[in-house]
């Protein structure tokens, strides 16, 4: 399981979550006629330390979480929801019979935008709120 598996798994789980999205979260990008609002979730990045005998098996991974939705406040309401969910939690996540242990997540960086597909639309056609997250757990080597 990535850190990004689990951060999907974790919002699906959550009630607040869970309720303005479904089941409308997916890694990557959205698939094409989704209904907003919805949540896309991307690994950005994996940084893995070493120590002085090799890997240690620590990844710190950066999770990309873009909220989608036709309304500015329901987007920023979403946005409230998955960073209440994820901001600061520490603990297991299960997806099946896959397991990760995160020891950190925070959020780092959060950005207010409005998502225009068309350069020609007079008014843009989604607002976005894009979360990056911190994430610590640790892997076998």
């Amino acid at each position: 399981m990535t850190a990004r598996d689990a951060i999907i798994a974790r919002l699906l789980a959550d009630p607040a979550v869970a309720s303005a999205v479904a089941d409308r979260i997916t890694p990557h990008w959205a698939p094409q006629g989704v209904e907003p609002a919805y949540i896309v979730v991307s690994q950005i990045s994996a940084t893995r330390p070493h120590h002085m005998g090799g890997p240690s098996g620590l990844v710190e991974a950066r999770v990309q979480v873009d909220v989608f939705a036709e309304a500015r406040a329901t987007c920023e309401a979403i946005a409230s929801d998955v960073r209440r969910a994820l901001d600061g939690y520490r603990g297991a996540v299960s997806a099946g019979p896959a397991m990760l242990i995160l020891q950190q997540c925070h959020l780092d960086n959060e950005l207010y935008e409005l998502e225009s597909w068309d350069e020609y639309a007079e008014a843009p056609a989604l607002a976005r709120v894009t979360q990056d997250y911190l994430i610590a757990h640790h892997e076998s080597v």
